[in-house]
């Protein structure tokens, strides 16, 4: 993973609670109160990054005493700070309403060097929403109020802003002018930090142009900078760097070294990210020199430390996944195997005893006194014989139970796994303004997911039904996740078509799934559409499944091609079609899996099918979709109601 080094708003006055203790003890001393304003804005500085709660308390305490003591020149900066926090907090409306009122203070005060900085963190908050024109729009008013003051540090951080913001509207050779500015005022002031950080930022640009050789250049300058300062950060995304460049250029055992020392240093300052993204780079270098087993233990690593930062995309770390929950099931089935024979021969030591004693009886009849005591010590040692067996039944019934704990703890394991791939609903609701998703899936883990996603020019939704459900499903859903994930930021495929079937291609190799080389034969029915934000129309293509959509009130149906992903390569295999449809203002679309339509319910247990749903959705599509989709699943309860769910369900709506 290639690091920006992005200076954006991040404040290292102090570094310890100690200091702000001070500053705390002077808001509440005799000192002047300008002093006791400027004082706990440092402290609201402190915990912008590190407690942005406590950053808004503190910061709404100084706001209204400096209201009291009429010491508006503040405002703008507390304002920007509230602003700061709020976007730690991921509540990107809600920083704009402060960045724009401390705007509005320090026009009215001419404070040009916080215009200036509240221009910088508002294209910030744009960066993050991922609006790189809006956010490149506030750099340059900041620029050139920097400019202006002649703030030269400020202004090759404006610099190396808009050259981050260049490469990611893919204008390389602009990035590289923003960054060459940048790097020449860092040089002129002698600011090592920043000078290593752009040599970081130019070699990202040349890694993206596909020219490793003036990355690698790039990336070691920056490297031979920060172990000469020993900045610690920096040397981290350095090493990282390097290694990606090597393993691009298959020059695996270099690669491995520099991810090393990156795990090393990451490990040092515990930051899980980039424990994770060295992991990834270790293990892709270690399976490439075949040395397998170092290659498991890195990706079982890497699948680890993925899961405590709730992301995990690698099909190879589920198979591993799937193989532990085989063998712990295989062991299970051994255990009550073994404690079968146990119980066994306990019935056969049993009848001995009693052979044993007939047989002694008949013969030492005369004796019988002698037999009556030795009964009662052949009894004495059965009864302790069967203590300790039942005490080892009891032992065996334990390990049993902890196996199977053990088992769903794995599958438990796997949701969460599952959980991360699926796009977060707030993300699902900036992306599709106005849309709905019901998810139900029949077991812990599903074979039914949907995607969502959004480039610069096009917005993806599909609804995707995996071989399976369960922990079998959602196996077939990592795969055909990443596959997706893949074809739209690595490919770059905006065609649905097209993009079905480079993921069918994906999906094979994934499985390898080859007439002569695999026996399996799984893969998913999904239903893709690709809306254009340019020309304002919608592209499908269906494997298997539909696209319905509402115009007007008037329904129609649009059927996907009679074939599955995950054919196999030998096979008779046509591309998949694409369809057009204008956009009008008012459409609604819908897209789902067959869960839905094959539930069995209702007073004659029957499947519920696809004529009653596509009434259901008619009747209901006047509705708001949220409300929409809380009628399709109360219907979907209603109708199933005592009977067990047959299959994973999902529908989504989406209306233009």
């Amino acid at each position: 993973m290639k690091k920006v080094l992005l200076p954006l708003f991040l404040f290292y006055f102090f570094n310890s609670f100690s200091q702000v203790d001070s500053l705390k003890k002077v808001f509440h001393s005799n000192m002047p109160d300008s002093l006791k304003a400027e004082a706990f804005t440092k402290v609201c500085m402190f915990y912008t990054n590190n407690s942005p709660d406590t950053c808004l308390l503190y910061a709404d305490t100084v706001f209204r005493f400096c209201e009291t003591k009429q010491l508006k020149k503040y405002f703008p900066i507390i304002l920007r700070l509230k602003g700061i926090a709020n976007v730690n907090k991921g509540k990107y409306e809600e920083s704009l309403k402060f960045y724009f009122a401390g705007l509005k203070y320090a026009e009215e005060q001419n404070n040009k060097k916080e215009t200036a900085s509240l221009f910088n963190n508002i294209g910030v908050n744009y960066w993050y929403q991922k609006n790189y024109l809006k956010a490149r729009q506030y750099y340059l008013l900041s620029h050139d109020l920097r400019q202006v003051l002649g703030n030269k540090k400020e202004l090759s951080k404006s610099f190396n802003n808009l050259g981050i913001i260049s490469v990611e509207l893919k204008e390389y050779e602009k990035a590289l002018s923003y960054y060459k500015r940048s790097l020449d005022i860092k040089k002129e002031i002698k600011d090592e930090v920043g000078i290593a950080n752009c040599y970081n930022n130019v070699g990202i640009v040349y890694e993206e142009i596909k020219k490793p050789e003036m990355a690698l250049e790039n990336y070691k300058q920056a490297l031979g900078i920060f172990e000469k300062i020993n900045d610690v950060r920096g040397k981290l995304v350095s090493l990282n760097n390097i290694a990606v460049i090597y393993k691009i250029k298959k020059e695996y055992p270099k690669a491995e070294f520099y991810a090393k020392q990156s795990l090393i240093l990451a490990k040092e300052i515990d930051d899980k990210e980039d424990v994770k993204s060295s992991f990834d780079l270790l293990a892709a270098s270690a399976y490439n020199q075949s040395k397998y087993k170092d290659a498991y233990e890195y990706l079982r690593a890497y699948c680890l430390i993925k899961d405590t930062l709730y992301s995990i995309n690698t099909a190879e770390a589920m198979q591993e996944v799937e193989g532990k929950y085989q063998n712990e099931k295989k062991e299970q089935q051994l255990q009550i195997k073994d404690l079968r024979i146990g119980q066994q021969q306990q019935e056969i030591n049993k009848s001995k005893i009693i052979k044993y004693a007939l047989i002694i009886g008949l013969c030492l009849f005369i004796a019988i006194s002698v037999l009556i005591y030795n009964r009662y010590l052949i009894k004495r040692k059965s009864h302790r014989i069967i203590s300790q067996q039942k005490r080892e039944v009891e032992e065996q019934k334990k390990i049993v139970e902890e196996k199977n704990h053990e088992i769903m703890d794995s599958i438990r394991y796997a949701k969460h796994i599952q959980e991360a791939i699926l796009p977060h609903p707030h993300f699902v609701d900036s992306v599709l303004k106005n849309n709905f998703v019901l998810y139900k899936p029949k077991d812990i883990v599903s074979g039914d997911f949907y995607f969502v996603d959004e480039t610069d020019a096009c917005i993806y939704f599909a609804a995707v039904d995996c071989t399976g459900h369960g922990v079998p499903g959602a196996f077939i859903s990592i795969v055909g996740s990443n596959g997706l994930s893949r074809c739209v930021k690595e490919f770059k495929i905006s065609d649905p078509g097209k993009l079905l079937d480079k993921l069918n291609e994906l999906v094979n190799e994934t499985l390898r799934q080859k007439m002569h080389e695999s026996r399996i034969r799984d893969g998913m029915d999904i239903s893709l559409c690709v809306i254009d934000k340019k020309n304002k129309t919608l592209k499908y293509a269906g494997a298997n499944n539909p696209l319905y959509y509402i115009r007007n009130g008037a329904f129609t149906e649009i059927k996907g091609d009679g074939q599955p992903i995950g054919t196999f390569v030998e096979e008779e295999n046509h591309p998949f079609t694409t369809h057009s449809i204008k956009l009008q203002e008012g459409d609604t679309f819908y897209v789902f899996t067959d869960g839905f339509a094959d539930q069995f319910g209702g007073p004659k247990g029957k499947k519920f099918k696809y004529k009653p749903f596509i009434a259901l959705l008619s009747e209901t599509a006047h509705l708001p979709l949220k409300e929409q989709s809380k009628k399709l699943e109360e219907t979907f309860d209603n109708w199933k109601g005592n009977l067990e769910q047959i299959d994973d369900v999902c529908v989504i709506g989406v209306r233009v």
